[in-house]
């Protein structure tokens, strides 16, 4: 059984000019990485377009499996580049995504050498991935039940990968690699088991 988390909400808070102040109906959860460590995605959103970038999310789990809160999920988040998929409320998942090997070590999609443990299959033209760990595993089974009560979110969880081109009236928990081939989050090293099993 998952134990409660908490959420901080006031570490990583941004300003309204840093989100979209309208509200909406929640009925829809997407999980995806922030393809950054140290939490460097929420300092980036902070200083892009001169501290006004809003393309950002309502929650990130960090690599120690602490939830924040940036901003509240009853508001539209402006994450993706297709607005009609904005009305979801957003997970990122601190990650860095796809690693390439290059004389024995991993590399980011940063160029920065990568020493935590390596998932290895195939997928998407890519065949490493920084792993998941039962930490963040663990704080998003919390925090989607959380919202699920909140929100009256209904449980039904996509695959990983599974393209859906009526994904905008889908009513669920889903990933961004369900919207495009070309997004690779979530990765395979995710535990799609336990999260099906919620």
């Amino acid at each position: 059984m998952v134990k409660n988390v908490e959420i901080d909400k006031t570490t990583y808070k941004l300003k309204d000019i840093n989100t979209n102040n309208e509200t909406s109906i929640k009925t829809s959860i997407l999980i995806a990485d922030t393809y950054n460590d140290n939490m460097n995605h929420y300092k980036e959103w902070e200083i892009f377009d001169n501290g006004s970038f809003n393309k950002t999310a309502h929650y990130t789990i960090d690599i120690n499996g602490k939830i924040f809160e940036h901003f509240s999920p009853h508001k539209i988040s402006n994450y993706l580049k297709n607005e009609d998929l904005n009305e979801s409320i957003k997970i990122l998942i601190e990650n860095m995504g796809w690693l390439e090997k290059k004389d024995n070590i991993f590399l980011t999609w940063k160029d920065t050498i990568y020493k935590g443990e390596v998932f290895e299959q195939k997928w998407r033209n890519k065949e490493y991935w920084c792993k998941y760990n039962n930490s963040q595993i663990n704080s998003i089974i919390f925090l989607i039940n959380k919202l699920k009560i909140d929100f009256n979110i209904p449980l039904t969880i996509k695959s990983n990968g599974f393209l859906d081109k009526n994904i905008k009236s889908f009513k669920g928990v889903y990933y961004k690699s369900n919207i495009s081939k070309t997004y690779k989050d979530i990765n395979p090293s995710w535990d799609f088991k336990k999260i099906k099993k919620i």
